[in-house]
């Protein structure tokens, strides 16, 4: 259970006098909602000028907070607009039921999506939907344009998207387990839907029009984005292999040992496929951001920077003993994110110091921006007005 008392704490620092959005009618359209705007007028910076370095990160502060009537599940930025996805599922109710709304950055807000209560991937002016169902919660996904229109749909979860492609995985309930299972991993044309060919695999990464698949039984493979022909494949007996990133020419794969306990992190060569480098891991990979120069992984408890040519460790900084982290990077500041307390540090990328604690759920960066959302409640932080 989330600590109440750091809530609130929370709430009286951020909260500005804005209408809550959505109390003025809970339902659509959203034309007759209050329209929340962001204060541009609280600082003298333009967007284009601001960079969140580990300056700017410091002397960061709330500039806008928008309050909504139903709790905050994921908030998401693509080419300039904020995407938030609020609703009553992210509160328990029994109530499949939530709206991803979209706002512009430097006013009001720009419509909003019905039937979106799961997650969902932005690209290309359209957003690929994942809502899961009252019956047995296994997921559907829409495929829609950014003012609402739906261009299709299936009973399928959402992988990940990019301008020309959307991954999907079948999705089957599953009496045993108690829950859904992924299946099979498709490729479909994004505009249209229509499948482009599928494979079996648990993961991908996209890069110069080749699908890198990794598998929990051990397969790599590099595909052609279009056809889904065949590269080259890798395999690691016994192990999984699951990709988490790609650049400058690399690509990183987490393999895992499960018999034995053992992980690792893989570079290999994008053309050739060759290893590159491989540096083991004290435990699991959680997550995993890269920038020009290194690597940040984040395993149980610790985040630690790898030289991106040779996978060198150049800093590891403990944030917890048994906590889970995600880690992302921007602007040469990485973020790691601690699920158990649901709190961010930020982490400069030189040296590992800690720069700062943010106490909320989400955490991106955008713009210029630092946006955050905890419970109700989606902020956004820039430097303070000269």
């Amino acid at each position: 259970m989330r600590n109440p008392r750091r809530l609130l704490l929370i709430i009286g620092t951020l909260a500005v006098a804005l209408p809550t959005y959505g109390s003025a009618a809970g339902d659509l359209p959203v034309s007759s909602w209050p329209q929340p705007r962001f204060d541009a007028s609280r600082t003298s910076y333009n967007a284009d000028e601001i960079v969140m370095d580990a300056n700017a990160v410091r002397r960061a502060k709330p500039l806008t907070t928008i309050p909504f009537d139903r709790r905050v599940g994921r908030i998401l930025a693509d080419e300039g607009d904020l995407f938030v996805l609020w609703g009553p599922s992210f509160e328990g109710a029994d109530l499949w039921e939530g709206w991803l709304s979209r706002f512009e950055m430097d006013g009001a807000a720009a419509g909003t999506v019905v039937g979106a209560n799961d997650w969902f991937a932005l690209s290309a002016g359209r957003a690929a939907i994942q809502s899961s169902g009252p019956s047995s919660g296994c997921p559907t996904l829409s495929v829609r344009t950014l003012a609402g229109s739906e261009l299709w749909s299936e009973y399928e979860g959402l992988v990940v998207a990019d301008a020309t492609t959307v991954f999907t995985h079948d999705v089957t309930y599953d009496v045993e387990r108690g829950g859904c299972v992924a299946g099979a991993l498709h490729a479909r044309d994004a505009e249209t839907g229509e499948e482009r060919w599928s494979v079996a695999g648990d993961g991908v990464v996209v890069e110069d029009g080749v699908a890198y698949v990794g598998s929990r039984e051990g397969v790599m493979l590099a595909l052609d984005q279009a056809s889904g022909a065949e590269l080259w494949r890798m395999e690691w007996p016994r192990r999984w292999a699951i990709t988490r990133g790609s650049a400058g020419g690399l690509l990183f794969v987490w393999t895992w040992n499960q018999d034995a306990q053992r992980s690792a992190l893989v570079a290999l060569d994008q053309v050739t496929h060759e290893v590159v480098w491989r540096r083991p891991l004290p435990d699991a990979l959680f997550g995993l951001s890269v920038n020009e120069r290194q690597v940040v992984v984040s395993t149980r408890g610790t985040v630690t920077a790898l030289a991106r040519a040779d996978g060198t460790v150049r800093w590891r900084t403990t944030l917890g003993e048994s906590s889970l982290f995600e880690v992302r990077g921007a602007a040469g500041v990485f973020y790691a994110f601690d699920f158990r307390a649901d709190r961010w540090t930020a982490l400069r990328g030189r040296d590992g110091s800690i720069l700062r604690t943010f106490d909320v759920e989400e955490l991106i960066v955008a713009n210029g921006r630092i946006i955050t959302k905890v419970g109700r409640l989606v902020t956004i932080w820039g430097p303070p007005a000269r």
